[in-house]
């Protein structure tokens, strides 16, 4: 498969299924190989975005970076959403949220197989108010340097409301 029939393959799967709760659509880039810890096919790969769409009905996932190389594509995302549906089974917060998350995925025959993804769930928790802030007085002169210079080199929102939030305490001091 080419680089740019890839690189729509997965952009549609992200409109089609993330942001518009097409579930079915999944089939197109999940083999029936593909397995997590929920289970196998692809299925198993809708069951967490629709757990995901239940709690956050407003979702809506950007990609910020779409990387493909032979059978592997690397995608950096960040969604929106509001927790009006309970994330995890918890009470509805009603807050607004961000959270970035990173995808590896693996292709065999045009199709996932297996991928690695890592999020910002201590990002998310704290935003939901599941815990406390760590940080919640970012002081130090050194994290007002770094804050400023990051905050001049940023591109627009991509850290989300607790990282501009601290970014910003941080300048105020």
């Amino acid at each position: 498969m080419e680089v740019v029939e890839r690189e729509l393959q997965v952009r549609r799967f992200v409109d089609e299924v993330w942001n518009g709760g097409r579930y079915e659509a999944a089939a197109h880039l999940y083999s029936e190989k593909y397995r997590n810890p929920v289970g196998t096919g692809p299925e198993a790969r809708i069951e967490p975005i629709r757990r995901y769409r239940e709690a956050f009905p407003d979702l809506h996932l950007d990609i910020k970076e779409l990387i493909v190389a032979d059978d592997s594509v690397v995608l950096r995302v960040a969604f929106r959403g509001t927790d009006t549906g309970g994330y995890v089974g918890r009470v509805p917060t009603g807050r607004a949220v961000e959270e970035w998350a990173v995808t590896i995925m693996h292709f065999e025959g045009g199709k996932v197989v297996r991928e690695w993804i890592g999020a910002d769930k201590l990002g998310l928790f704290i935003q939901l108010g599941v815990l406390d802030d760590p940080w919640p007085n970012w002081t130090c002169v050194s994290m007002r340097a770094i804050a400023k210079r990051v905050l001049e080199r940023r591109d627009g929102g991509q850290f989300g409301p607790v990282w501009d939030r601290r970014l910003t305490v941080a300048l105020s001091r």
